[in-house]
């Protein structure tokens, strides 16, 4: 009897193991997917010195893994960041200078956010300047926007 009972409880546990340890067909499974997102700022006709953004995706599904620099000669270096930031979900704040004259003006595309964004909608993201400034210091009007891909 005890040896029955003995079988009965392996194969259970094997079966239990063998379940837990085969991947889902689930319908409900979650894709994953990685998205670079351009982060651009509009300083109008100042030349952009320095910036600190922050930025927040609100959907809670992505995770950042990676920053790379923008595209004028000002800002072509990554941002600075806390590199603890890469850990939380989907939350950053960027921050650079320069300290030549040759801030751009107009549009310009500061810094690339790598993602991995969980499901197949698009980040919501919450993108607010924190500060703008020109070479002189001095505060500016600047609007940051975050498009997906290279736009």
């Amino acid at each position: 009897m005890r040896k029955c009972i003995a079988i009965i409880l392996t194969l259970t546990l094997s079966t239990a193991l063998v379940r837990a340890q085969t991947p889902s067909n689930d319908s409900a499974a979650v894709s994953t997917r990685f998205v670079a997102y351009d982060v651009f700022i509009d300083a109008g006709d100042t030349p952009l010195a320095a910036y600190q953004v922050d930025i927040n995706d609100l959907s809670g599904r992505t995770k950042i893994v990676g920053v790379e620099g923008g595209e004028s000669t000002a800002f072509d270096a990554p941002p600075y960041y806390d590199p603890k930031a890469l850990y939380n979900e989907g939350r950053i704040i960027l921050g650079a200078f320069t300290t030549n004259n040759d801030g751009p003006t107009g549009r310009t595309r500061v810094a690339r956010l790598h993602m991995q964004i969980n499901g197949e909608q698009p980040a919501d993201f919450d993108v607010k300047v924190i500060v703008a400034a020109d070479a002189d210091n001095r505060d500016i009007d600047a609007d940051v926007t975050i498009t997906e891909g290279n736009q």
